[in-house]
């Protein structure tokens, strides 16, 4: 079976990741991985996380499990079902617009 694309795609995150901003928008299960290999203190801490996870199953959950983890990271979700890629972005772009202000 192997691991699910979401979680592929969270692994590279186990290399440097000081100044990065990590961004979820569709995967629950990216942004469940992302939490647990953050809970090691030898995994790299990205400078922020947004996490808009969308869908039925496991969106809520992760968001949930993201805020009650309390990793000691800024970041950014909404609590519930509703998310996905274009409110990542456009959450970003609103973080970076106020910065330039």
């Amino acid at each position: 079976a192997g691991r699910r694309r979401g979680v592929r795609g969270a692994v590279p995150c186990r290399g440097p990741t000081g100044d990065a901003v990590v961004s979820i928008g569709n995967a629950p299960t990216a942004l469940f991985h992302l939490v647990d290999m953050l809970d090691d203190s030898s995994c790299p801490r990205p400078a922020v996380i947004f996490g808009f996870p969308v869908g039925f199953v496991g969106a809520a959950e992760s968001k949930t499990y993201l805020i009650e983890k309390d990793l000691g990271i800024p970041y950014m979700t909404l609590t519930g079902r509703f998310g996905g890629s274009a409110l990542a972005a456009a959450a970003i772009n609103a973080v970076l617009l106020g910065a330039n202000e």
